[in-house]
């Protein structure tokens, strides 16, 4: 076997390969609002506990995870 021409195959290969674009789904971006069970800041601002604010659907799955908001 010729493992020098496989490798610099494999080096063009990978090098001139353009990935696609990464799509973004619009739905992890949609308004969602949520119940603030521990305080945090959205836009600069403080949400406190028991309050209800809208975030976007990646934050509020984030918030969720940590344990600062329920989605409602």
């Amino acid at each position: 076997m010729n493992w020098s021409r496989e490798w610099n195959e494999m080096r063009d290969t990978m090098t001139t390969t353009k990935l696609p674009d990464p799509v973004q789904d619009p739905k992890w971006f949609a308004p969602t609002k949520v119940r603030v069970l521990r305080p945090f800041c959205v836009k600069g601002m403080r949400c406190e506990i028991g309050s209800e604010t809208e975030v976007p659907r990646h934050i509020a799955m984030d918030l969720v995870a940590i344990g600062k908001a329920v989605i409602l």
